[in-house]
């Protein structure tokens, strides 16, 4: 039985080296995949805040189009509505 004892230490010392090992190799791995998550979540903030700014320009550019649309097809109106041909232009 003592032989026994000796090969089941053995396991456990065996198994005791694998569990650690793994344990080392588990949080190693987190640590690497919390700096890879982190560099590329601030790369992803920094590109979210370029498309925040560039949809606000895009969204200021429609609204300066339309006043400028509405305020042209107002001009025209008016001009029409005069019926003076003179006041046109490009002609």
């Amino acid at each position: 039985m003592r032989i026994q004892s000796t090969s089941q230490a053995l396991v456990f010392e065996h198994l005791s080296k694998v569990m650690t090992s793994t344990g080392v190799y588990i949080k190693n791995l987190g640590d690497m995949f919390n700096s890879s998550f982190t560099k590329h979540f601030k790369y992803n903030l920094h590109e979210a805040d370029t498309f925040k700014d560039l949809f606000s320009m895009r969204e200021q550019s429609y609204q300066t189009f339309l006043r400028m649309e509405r305020a042209l097809i107002s001009k025209k109106e008016t001009l029409f509505n005069k019926k003076d041909t003179t006041k046109w232009g490009g002609f």
